[in-house]
């Protein structure tokens, strides 16, 4: 019951990740389209990627969890941030 539950825990881990990584994806695409008018920092644009790394990385590490939840699940990595 215990693995059960811990598939049940990782997929939903899996699913907010896989909303975030859709979200920066969009975001990314949004400030793109912006910065051709010249409003947006490249800055933005880099962070929006990174976020999408990591987001995408982290719903394989959850994917990956869920289908093997007796495996060991390392911690999570820091969020980048954006620096201004």
């Amino acid at each position: 019951m215990r693995l059960w539950q811990l598939r049940i825990a990782y997929h939903g881990l899996m699913a907010a990740h896989a909303t975030n990584e859709a979200r920066f994806r969009d975001r990314e695409m949004w400030v793109i389209r912006l910065s051709r008018s010249g409003n947006v920092l490249q800055q933005q644009v880099d962070y929006s990627r990174k976020r999408v790394s990591y987001h995408a990385a982290l719903k394989r590490k959850y994917a990956r969890a869920a289908r093997y939840p007796w495996l060991p699940v390392p911690p999570d990595p820091t969020p980048p941030v954006l620096i201004p």
